[in-house]
């Protein structure tokens, strides 16, 4: 209710105070009502103020340039009060009329407070006005209020409109708003507010907040339409929850210049949708923000196409709590990271998206799940991360481009899958510290193209090319590796490491700067179908690993530091027992191969006459180790060693080399140390 005394008209019954002469006929503006004229001097045919016009019945009135003291009470029947010049105000200090104002919209809490206008059940129009000077600008509570080219200014509050049936709609309207209202949930707004079941209509209009409230706020509303519009300041742009069963619409609007605030940990918000009902934003524009650019919350569903975020410290564009984001089109330039969910919510990306980030460009956490669409156009640029999922989390990748990070894809935990992606000039292509499955998708330059560290997290390809990138770098875990192609890598492969296990290796690893295949420290890799061929050094190499060679195409090895180019190179550590399965495999050699009279005691069969195969294949002994035995089974060639390793390799001179050798275990490779990315900060 409102609260003060004076002026009450009610339908055709004039009451109140005042009276005056009979509305001057200002003439007709395309149909509308006479002119009750008010020039704040009074004199023949006009009124000397508004309260005198409107206590003799006007239906429009009409202000001369000047300031003009604002009705003292309730405007109950319709009316249209326009100014005649562009210097025409309506100042607060004057007078103001008392009302009672919500101290947080989402409660029925009230306080005193005054307006310049105050309207209860009534149709009101204002037009060509500049508003000023009391706590809020315009209170309606029932009817309607429709603004054209109107200007709020030096007001706590711009226009808050209350109650079922009340509808708010601004049209070339301005907005400045001076103090701060801020609970611990920013509920208050310094520039548009409507709740309690209010609508709300915005047209070309702005909101400029230099005091650290909210541009524009909608709690319950039935309606909510905010178009070609602009929020400045602040620490929020909009934030929207519709009325059960209604919805929101946004289209082509800008807020820049937020800032976060010390209340609760608020940050500042772009766009904030909450509840479970849904919004559409088109063409929106975020620049500027201390915090996030666009939250949908609560289990809001917001549909975004084409929004441009640019300087955002956190998040470009969260959903959290069962929230769900469908983004289409985008760019999103110099943000902290770029999409994200966590605690249920859900981002769905399509169309053309681009993100460059300093963090990571697509984050999940706890929870949440982030969906890059079957054949998205994703550019995806950052510093630390392209994508990072956490504990709880799921990211997909299924189309699209990542570039120029410290990691490609990392599971931290969470799930990662990743198909028609190319991934290219990162340090680490597919970090696994979580499952990684990855399929049709193709990594350029990454100094490590593939990688699990801890644990058991398991990485599955398919598909996969990998072009002049470092090791495919597997840990714990049991993987697999389908129809997978290496070319040109800067060292190993395909490096097995931390008692992981290969399942299924098929593919081709051609034209390496290192060995083809290296497998250690006890772990296990199953090669079945695969060709590899003119890497530097072994074919295949194990160092303290096993492994089962099935149908694999040898196409000769290029000679290694040592001068040598063996196809396969085994090392049983000390105190272990190796064992290496050969079979059905064809060697095209294209080195020489050697071997003294009498000192082979090794021959790699196929099953048949031993056609195409390493022949001969030597092993020596080195001298005093005596615990070292071998067993071979000519159709199957199994070779187990026991002790100490004490086989050494037997070279015949430049240029020669061995099938299967025994020699000293390389350097290894080091991973990068792997980021922090910290939880997503807390809104409003």
């Amino acid at each position: 209710m409102l609260v003060g005394c004076g002026l009450a008209i009610t339908g055709s019954a004039l009451a109140g105070c005042g009276g005056g002469p009979a509305p001057e006929d200002a003439g007709s503006d395309g149909g509308a009502a006479p002119c009750a004229v008010v020039d704040g001097r009074g004199g023949a045919g006009r009124f000397a103020s508004i309260d005198d016009a409107l206590g003799a019945g006007a239906s429009r009135v009409c202000l001369a340039e000047g300031d003009f003291t604002p009705p003292h009470a309730a405007i109950e029947r319709a009316v249209t009060i326009e100014g005649m010049g562009a210097a025409t105000r309506l100042d607060g200090s004057f007078a103001c009329a008392e009302v009672a104002v919500p101290t947080d919209l989402e409660t029925p809490t009230r306080r005193a407070a005054s307006a310049v206008v105050a309207i209860h059940g009534a149709d009101v129009t204002l037009r060509t006005l500049t508003l000023r000077r009391c706590d809020l600008g315009v209170l309606v509570e029932g009817g309607t209020l429709v603004t054209d080219d109107v200007v709020i200014e030096a007001v706590d509050l711009g226009v808050l409109g209350l109650g079922a049936g009340t509808r708010v709609s601004l049209d070339t309207t301005h907005v400045t708003a001076r103090a701060l209202h801020v609970d611990s949930r920013v509920t208050f707004t310094g520039g548009v507010g409507v709740a309690e079941g209010a609508s709300l209509s915005m047209t070309g209009s702005s909101v400029e907040d230099g005091a650290g409230a909210i541009g524009i706020v909608a709690f319950d509303a039935p309606s909510i339409v905010i178009e070609q519009s602009s929020v400045t300041g602040g620490v929020g742009g909009f934030f929207l929850r519709p009325a059960v069963g209604a919805s929101a619409r946004v289209s082509h609007v800008t807020v820049e210049a937020l800032r976060e605030i010390d209340v609760a940990g608020t940050v500042g918000v772009g766009a904030n949708v909450v509840s479970g009902e849904a919004a559409s934003v088109e063409d929106l524009t975020v620049r500027d923000v201390q915090g996030y650019a666009l939250v949908a919350r609560d289990g809001a569903a917001l549909g975004v196409a084409r929004l441009t975020a640019e300087d955002i410290r956190d998040l470009a564009v969260a959903a959290r709590a069962d929230g769900t984001i469908h983004l289409t089109g985008g760019s999103l330039t110099r943000v902290g990271a770029g999409l994200g969910a966590d605690t249920g919510g859900r981002t769905f990306v399509s169309g053309e998206v681009a993100i460059e980030a300093s963090s990571a460009a697509l984050v999940a956490f706890s929870g949440g799940a982030v969906e890059v669409e079957a054949g998205s156009a994703l550019l995806a640029r950052g510093g630390g991360f392209g994508g990072f999922s956490d504990d709880g989390g799921t990211l997909s990748v299924l189309g699209g481009t990542i570039e120029g990070a410290q990691f490609g894809l990392v599971s931290n935990g969470g799930q990662v899958v990743a198909r028609s992606v190319t991934i290219r000039d990162v340090s680490v292509g597919l970090g696994a510290w979580g499952p990684v499955t990855a399929s049709d998708t193709s990594l350029e330059r990454a100094s490590v193209a593939g990688a699990t560290t801890t644990g058991t997290a398991p990485i599955s390809l398919e598909r996969v090319s990998f072009e002049a990138s470092g090791p495919v770098w597997l840990g714990g875990g049991a993987h697999t590796l389908t129809d997978v192609t290496i070319h040109a890598a800067l060292d190993a492969g395909v490096l097995i490491d931390e008692a992981g296990s290969v399942e299924v290796l098929r593919g081709m690893l051609a034209d390496g700067q290192g060995r083809g295949v290296e497998v250690r420290s006890g772990a296990h890799v199953s090669i079945d179908g695969t060709t590899i061929r003119n890497n530097v050094g072994a074919g295949i190499a194990l160092y303290d690993g096993s492994a089962n060679v099935h149908a694999v195409t040898f196409g000769g090895t290029r000679l290694d530091a040592t001068g040598r180019a063996d196809e396969i190179r085994l090392v049983a550590g000390e105190g272990t027992t190796r064992e290496i399965v050969v079979e059905a495999n064809t060697f095209l050699l294209d080195v020489p191969r050697t071997c003294p009279p009498g000192a082979c005691t090794l021959l790699l069969g196929d099953g048949g006459d031993a056609q195409g195969i390493v022949r001969p294949n030597c092993l020596v002994a080195t001298p005093g180790s005596d615990d070292v035995r071998t067993v071979v089974d000519q159709n199957g060639a199994t070779l187990t060693l026991e002790g100490d390793a004490g086989w050494s390799t037997l070279l015949g001179g430049p240029g020669s080399g061995l099938g299967l050798d025994v020699g000293t275990v390389g350097a290894r490779p080091t991973l990068p140390a792997l980021p922090m990315v910290g939880a997503l900060p807390s809104t409003f």
